[in-house]
């Protein structure tokens, strides 16, 4: 067993240095670290200097019981350093509603906007995106909760490589199961669905699986 751990090990080292060296032959600023649980590697791509400003665009008809818990995990547990909030206000009546709507205009980088019409998730998308002040737009549902401090920075630097449009990241029910691991379409059911829906976190098709191209996000 300790031979074979030892193999692993070596060889774990080895992959690491020829990424490394093939990024740095094409002058890819990242860097190569090894994945542990299973053989492979992760490449933490470098941000720009200045690191751009994200523009977190959040829609919300009411549900402070879910927007609260969002807000708060981004300002507490995001390691990012620089981006600004835009909430949409989507006809919310109730008064700790509005009362928390208050409380957000009061703080730096935060914007709160009105917009009473019907929901509609795009429509009020691009309302936030005209209103964003960032080159790099996030757009973020209320009921999801940060649980990983690098969670922006991972998305930026993915997002800031010239032959990438877009990113999305991985979402987790609160049991440990995954929710969304990107958008695939199998032939076999003939409609887009959701990767590794309800793997548990850990899990062995997840392993190695650090980031990946998808059909869709």
């Amino acid at each position: 067993a300790t031979r074979h751990y030892r193999e692993r090990h070596v060889a774990h080292g080895a992959a690491k240095r020829v990424v490394q060296d093939h990024l740095d032959r094409i002058g890819v600023a990242a860097r190569v670290d090894e994945l542990h649980a299973s053989p492979g590697c992760r490449v933490q791509y470098a941000l720009p200097e200045p690191a751009p400003l994200v523009s977190i665009i959040i829609p919300t008809p009411d549900r402070l019981d879910l927007l609260c818990p969002c807000i708060e995990s981004i300002r507490q547990r995001t390691n990012y350093p620089r981006f600004e909030l835009i909430v949409i206000d989507n006809g919310s009546d109730r008064p700790d509603s509005l009362k928390y709507f208050d409380y957000l205009r009061g703080l730096a980088d935060v914007q709160v906007l009105t917009e009473p019409q019907p929901f509609n998730w795009s429509r009020l998308n691009n309302i936030g995106a005209r209103a964003a002040h960032g080159s790099v737009l996030c757009l973020l549902n209320n009921d999801v909760e940060v649980v990983d401090e690098g969670w922006l920075t991972e998305l930026v630097s993915q997002a800031m490589r010239p032959e990438v449009g877009v990113v999305g990241a991985a979402l987790w029910y609160p049991d440990g199961r995954m929710q969304h691991g990107g958008i695939v379409f199998p032939p076999s059911i003939h409609r887009p669905t959701h990767a590794m829906l309800g793997v548990k976190r850990g899990g062995r098709p997840l392993r190695g699986r650090v980031s990946q191209s998808m059909s869709a996000v």
